[in-house]
């Protein structure tokens, strides 16, 4: 079964997650005590791997006491079948299957099953068994004595409601005994003692027909146990400690046999049991002084943990031995491309932290991984911005297979080439909430993605000789979208080699701005005509240029770019009010209702200060251009330049004509 979406209701911060759709390697981003946990813990439960129930007084949310009871639901987990599984099924009820069923878990742990409307195993077989028994009936007739036909008509009767609820177990019993009370009731007087019993015999041979075709259990209730044996293992992570592979055994033995085992002892535990050591044996064979034999079995548990990695993890070979001096265990590991072995306890920071994630995994799912959902809390936490772009490469194949889901807060685990599994976790006043809608997020659980933006582009652009910055994503779409319906009219846009940059904000753009600069690049950042791009451009200036005096930078203000040059604009204002408002009504026709904003004040110079002050006075607090931006970048791509106000289109123009002049002064240094 694959996994497709899940929901999380009643569970710590969540009071209703929404539904989180999910790929096979899927990110949920957000900033801590977002809910990011709360999430993977509600899901692991669902069907952990290790038994881990619910628990209603510690993980019920706070301040709704008098609603939690143990019947409500924590989770509703939605799957589809795979085509073996739906012909295991079909063959088992002898009906078509659907390829779906969504399943959710109550805090008392029963599970119910939600299969589409038109599934209905139990009616097809109640409904030929109803045929059968009305037909009984016809065996009952005015020739029968008056006790044997009261007698049938109700055992009739009572067959057919059993069998309208779908009761095929009491309704198996009625067919096979409830036949003695027509005995009884057959009388054994003529006219009627023949008649009676030519009728029992008929209803008699009715009834074994009947049991041949009537289950002995609802096919709802096989169908679900039979799903429950084929749900996906969940399998949660938030422990990555380090394994040390070096100790005294005969220390080590004293702290486990007293209970006081330290974290380090029980990672090397748990490295001998997975490569097939026994503590005390190897503790008793110090003693016996039996070299031979020791050696022997430190060699097999070196191949054989190596084996055991090496078959489990296909994205990374690690090599194992051990070696000891009497009490003294060490472990060496290397990967194929070291010429030696190194203690692991010598071995960088990054490679010890690679070798115990996947030793803890392999240990924590003692092989059972195929098919099961990996959620992994906050991975490469610990590691330097490199290894975790290793380790979020890694996680490729750590999927395949499986489902995985992890959660984040750092850029560097998140892959901007892939946004379709990227899921934003933000929490407000109705608690943890999930979107894929990158714009509509708020702006805390959006900076990891404009802080990744940033900085794939400032790797990116070690090899990328034009660029420019701009303060954020939708400043981003506005720009590339109005350059691409320019270039489709034949007109100018954006230079091809101009890489267009996101920051997080005029101070980010100005930092990254820096950045490039600083690496011989070309860069032409774009503030807003606003106090954050007058205070990022200031700091630009004064805190950085005058370090890199040799060289040269150019700064744009949006305001400039007008018929009439602005002191105060934003990119929103180029568009003009009359071509983004109604996108800002679409954007916010949830909160709006049928209400159409009005910007009848002009007292506030930006279009966007308008916008909110229109919004506050219609009850909704706060502007979120990313809604807006995201109608407009879609819609962008099938428009003319005939559709854009004529204003509009000369405001980019000029815009694009600058950046032209620029990538030519370039082109010639």
């Amino acid at each position: 079964m694959k996994l497709t979406a899940f929901r999380v209701f009643n569970y710590r911060s969540v009071n209703d997650s929404g539904w989180i759709e999910i790929d096979p390697l899927t990110v949920l981003v957000g900033k801590n005590q977002a809910g990011k946990t709360a999430l993977l813990r509600a899901l692991h439960k669902f069907n952990p791997y290790h038994n881990d129930p619910y628990s209603l007084d510690r993980e019920w949310p706070r301040g709704r006491r008098k609603e939690r009871h143990q019947e409500a639901t924590v989770v509703s987990v939605r799957f589809v079948f795979t085509e073996d599984e739906r012909k295991r099924l079909v063959e088992m009820i002898s009906s078509p299957m659907p390829e779906s069923v969504e399943i959710s878990r109550l805090y008392n742990g029963h599970r119910t099953f939600t299969f589409p409307d038109t599934f209905k195993p139990d009616e097809k077989v109640a409904q030929d068994l109803r045929a059968h028994a009305e037909r009984l009936a016809k065996h009952v007739h005015d020739g029968c004595s008056a006790d044997f036909r009261a007698a049938a008509v109700g055992y009739i009767e009572e067959l057919t409601v059993k069998l309208g609820i779908a009761d095929f177990p009491t309704t198996r019993k009625l067919l096979q005994s409830g036949q003695k009370r027509l005995i009884s009731a057959a009388s054994g007087e003529e006219p009627h003692a023949v008649r009676d019993q030519a009728a029992l015999e008929a209803i008699r041979a009715a009834a074994q027909q009947m049991l041949e075709i009537c289950p002995s259990s609802s096919l709802g209730s096989l169908i679900e146990r039979e799903v429950t044996k084929m749900l996906p293992v969940f399998v949660y992570m938030d422990d990555y400690r380090l394994y040390r592979g070096t100790t005294f055994l005969n220390q080590l033995k004293e702290r486990k046999d007293s209970k006081q085992l330290t974290e380090e002892d029980e990672t090397v535990l748990i490295l001998m049991e997975m490569a097939g050591l026994s503590l005390d044996d190897q503790v008793a064979k110090v003693k016996q002084q039996d070299r031979e034999q020791r050696a022997l079995d430190l060699n097999d548990a070196s191949i054989t943990l190596t084996s055991e990695m090496a078959d489990r993890w296909s994205q990374e070979q690690y090599i194992v031995q051990f070696h000891a001096d009497q009490y003294h265990f060490m472990t060496f590991v290397r990967s194929p491309d070291q010429s030696a072995m190194i203690s692991l306890e010598e071995e960088s920071k990054g490679f010890q932290w690679f070798f115990s994630f996947d030793l803890h995994f392999a240990h924590e799912t003692q092989g059972s991984l195929q098919g099961a959902v990996l959620l992994l809390d906050e991975p490469g936490l610990h590691l330097h911005p490199k290894a975790q772009d290793d380790l979020l490469r890694r996680l490729e194949a750590y999927c395949k297979g499986n489902q995985l889901i992890f959660a984040t807060h750092l850029p560097f685990m998140i892959d901007l080439t892939k946004p379709e599994r990227i899921r934003v976790v933000e929490r407000n006043e109705s608690g943890t909430i999930v979107t894929d809608d990158l714009f509509s997020a708020d702006e805390d659980a959006r900076f990891s993605l404009f802080a990744k933006m940033g900085m794939s582009a400032s790797q990116s652009l070690l090899v990328s000789k034009y660029n420019l910055v701009v303060e954020g994503s939708d400043d981003f779409w506005h720009i590339v979208g109005m350059s691409e319906i320019a270039k489709r009219a034949g007109k100018l846009g954006l230079d091809d080699r101009l890489q267009v940059t996101a920051a997080g904000g005029a101070s980010e753009a100005a930092y990254l701005a820096t950045y490039m600069y600083g690496q011989d690049l070309n860069v032409v950042v774009l503030f807003d005509s606003d106090k954050a791009g007058e205070t990022a451009e200031e700091a630009l200036i004064k805190k950085w240029l005058a370090k890199y005096r040799s060289k040269q930078i150019h700064i744009l203000k949006v305001g400039d770019f007008f018929a009439e040059p602005r002191s105060k604009a934003t990119l929103e204002d180029m568009f003009t009010e009359e071509f983004y408002l109604p996108y800002v009504n679409n954007a916010y026709r949830k909160e709006l209702g049928e209400t159409k904003l009005s910007l009848q004040s002009r007292k506030q110079p930006q279009l966007v200060q308008r916008i909110e002050a229109a919004l506050k006075g219609s009850g909704v607090k706060g502007f979120n251009k990313g809604r807006p931006a995201k109608l407009i970048r879609d819609d962008l791509r099938s428009k003319v330049a005939s559709d854009l106000p004529s204003e509009a289109s000369e405001n980019f123009k000029r815009l694009f004509a600058k950046l032209a002049d620029l990538v030519r002064s370039w082109d010639k240094v």
